[in-house]
Formats: structure tokens, sequence, C-alpha cells
């Protein structure tokens, strides 16, 4: 598990060692690679396990029983068959959640992720100007029902509190009067003009 490529496994997703998916699977191409891309989920126990410096990312071991927890999560409660690499990733991403994770932790658990290039980080927006019926994150307003619609959050607070680490949050030029604290891995960018963030 620590070095799937000693076996001819990949350990990311961009390995050259990595099966890409097919239209026809069979035994040339291990059915689709079914069995060998493993080793990318392998590498990734055994950063969260153990952990380690990989892939430009330093991931601190949580230990097997942990590591387990959140696997059993992801399978028992979370993941349907038949998912992709963005699938799992968002599983981990709500299994560590619903363990109740600290931040510290859902913040190594990116970093683990981004090293096996599984990682999907969110994007979240904010717009102080917005008169959407609902705050839900999503840039402009959407309509979803008779006089509804959601669109995105109107403090950076809400911003910051609702995305996941590794994500990025776009915010609209303009002044927040917030005093923010951040504590996750982010992004954090703004558009159509200058953004002030302070009391």
């Amino acid at each position: 598990m620590k070095n799937p490529p000693q076996f001819n496994h990949p350990d990311r997703l961009g390995s050259p060692l990595f099966i890409p998916p097919t239209n026809n699977p069979g035994d040339a191409n291990d059915d689709g690679g079914v069995h060998t891309n493993s080793g990318v989920n392998n590498k990734l126990c055994y950063l969260l396990t153990d952990g380690d410096i990989f892939n430009g990312q330093t991931v601190f071991g949580m230990g097997i029983d942990r590591v387990a927890d959140l696997y059993y999560e992801v399978n028992t409660h979370i993941l349907t068959s038949g998912a992709d690499w963005t699938d799992l990733y968002n599983a981990l991403v709500q299994a560590a959640i619903n363990l109740g994770w600290s931040v510290r932790d859902r913040n190594n658990l990116y970093r683990a992720c981004a090293a096996v290039e599984i990682a999907q980080p969110q994007n979240i927006y904010v717009d102080g100007a917005s008169n959407c019926t609902l705050p839900f994150g999503v840039s402009g307003c959407t309509l979803v029902a008779p006089n509804v619609t959601v669109g995105p959050f109107t403090t950076v607070t809400d911003g910051v509190n609702a995305i996941n680490p590794g994500g990025s949050l776009f915010i609209r030029a303009g002044s927040y009067n917030e005093s923010i604290v951040i504590d996750k891995i982010m992004v954090i960018r703004a558009y159509d003009g200058a953004v002030i963030i302070g009391r």
C-alpha cells in the first residue's frame, strides 16, 4: 500500500500505470483497471494511516482505527455501486463530517486526496448584494420553485463556514463588514472588482 508502483499499480490518477476508463473492459485491460487502479486508494489509505510526504503534500498519520472508521462510514452509509473517483472523494469528505472530524483532520484528508489526485474541490460564491431568497453558495440566482430562488451567500462568514477544505471561495466586489477566521485550506478570489473585508 505504501508503494503501489512496486507492483505495477498506480499511486495517483495521473500515474502512467493508471488504466483509463474503457468501453471494452476485458482481460487485456484488467476489466478497465478494476484491480490495478486500486493502487490509488491503497496509497490514500497508507497516507491517512501512517502519514508521509507525497506528490507535494504533507499528510500526518491518523492511525488505522480512525481511517477504518472513515472507510466503514463511506462504504456502509454513503458510497453506491458504480461510484467513480469523484464520488469516492465526496463520500470521504461527507464521512469525515458525519464522524465529527475537526477542521484540522478534514484539512489532512484533503491533502491526502490531493496527493493521489482524486480531490474535487468545490466552488462557493458570496455576493453581499444578492437578493435571492435562499442563500446556498451558488453563482447567480436560480429559480427552484414558485417565488423561490437559490443563490450566493451574502456574507463571507457563511461562505467560509460552508466550504470544505480545498475549495475556492469567490467573493463579489464590495465591502464586507465582518471579522472572519479562516482555518481551512482554501482559495479566496475576488470577482467583478475589489473586495474589502474587515471592521
